[in-house]
């Protein structure tokens, strides 16, 4: 579940180990953001070199983590440590102006390593990087961690540096592990009103948030498939009224079709591949106008399928635009031709 305690201040912690004395927490950890809630926070860094010496500045996403977010998380170090309150030097402390650095840890993601010229995870451990936050203040970094999605992965992955800024927290994470989610929720919020009565809750489940990401495309989705099973179901509706108007003005060719020796299935064959004829034409003019509308959506996406993809996804849907023609005139034309031919030929 995931808390906003952005306006907790000194009643943060006492809050923590509240919600940690209820039956199914195992976890509470705070940060500026939670998964879904990433925003542009953007900083810049340098890479200090052994002479001390300023690399160029790389503008980096940034984050602020509480001892024990990516454990919560499951997120393990590809090198180095995580966070650790055993180290004692990992938080970010004021630095006034006129005064010496300060000195912090930072974790990077595995993207950032390219923008410090890093080869490998293992060689950016120990190294230095400097950025001005809460005044001038010197990283070590002290381990680099997977690349992990905090948005949508319509957006991909941005280059993350990781820092431990307690004045930056504004969610907290809590982990559980119960039967009863609802009846948890509602200890939560008792613990809430004793704390902020004057501020009401916000609280969610993060799987609801995660899947909150993606409703504009499930939309899309489900408008897509309605209006397309609505397109084909008039289509039909039209193809059938056609082939039944072309039948009956070739009535009495049908018959002498048949009286001279024409089996079923070679006239359901003639009429078939008559009306094929247009439904191949529009499927060739429809491909390039599909294809370049389906590139263009793609581009909204950092990732997408392979163009190549559209090939045998178009053959695909060519084929069974045919199998849906098929159908649609051969039941008519069949029952035409099954007709006894003497009837055909006596009609004025």
């Amino acid at each position: 579940m995931i808390l906003a305690v952005n306006r907790m201040g000194d009643e943060r912690e006492s809050l923590r180990q509240e919600l940690l004395n209820l039956s199914g927490i195992t976890s509470v950890v705070f940060s500026s953001e939670a998964p879904t809630q990433d925003n542009e926070n953007n900083r810049h860094f340098k890479l200090l070199d052994a002479d001390q010496n300023n690399s160029q500045s790389q503008l980096l996403n940034y984050h602020n983590m509480d001892y024990g977010f990516f454990e919560a998380y499951q997120v393990k170090p590809l090198a180095g440590r995580l966070f650790d309150q055993n180290y004692g030097s990992d938080e970010i402390s004021t630095v006034e102006d006129g005064q010496p650095a300060g000195k912090a840890s930072a974790i990077l993601n595995y993207s950032a390593l390219a923008k410090f010229g890093f080869a490998n995870a293992q060689q950016a451990v120990g190294q230095t990087i400097e950025a001005n936050i809460r005044g001038q203040q010197h990283f070590e970094i002290i381990g680099v961690i997977p690349d992990i999605y905090f948005r949508s992965i319509n957006f991909g992955i941005r280059p993350s540096v990781y820092t431990l800024n307690p004045l930056r927290f504004y969610v907290a994470s809590l982990t559980f592990e119960t039967n009863n989610p609802a009846q948890l929720r509602i200890q939560i919020e008792q613990i809430w009103k004793k704390h902020v009565p004057m501020q009401p809750i916000n609280l969610q489940f993060l799987d609801s948030m995660m899947e909150a990401q993606y409703n504009d495309e499930r939309i899309q989705t489900r408008l897509f498939s309605a209006f397309s099973l609505l397109a084909i179901i008039i289509a039909c509706l039209g193809l059938y009224g056609l082939a039944a108007f072309t039948t009956e003005r070739r009535t009495k060719e049908i018959g002498i079709r048949k009286v001279m020796g024409a089996r079923v299935r070679d006239i359901v064959g003639l009429l078939i591949w008559q009306f094929s004829k247009p439904v191949l034409i529009a499927n060739l003019v429809a491909w390039p106008i599909a294809s370049l509308a389906m590139l263009n959506w793609l581009e909204n996406f950092s990732y997408r399928i392979d163009p190549l993809w559209l090939i045998p996804i178009c053959l695909t849907v060519g084929l069974s635009l045919l199998l849906i023609a098929w159908i649609t005139v051969g039941g008519n034309a069949a029952s035409v031709a099954r007709a006894n031919p003497n009837k055909a030929l006596r009609q004025d």
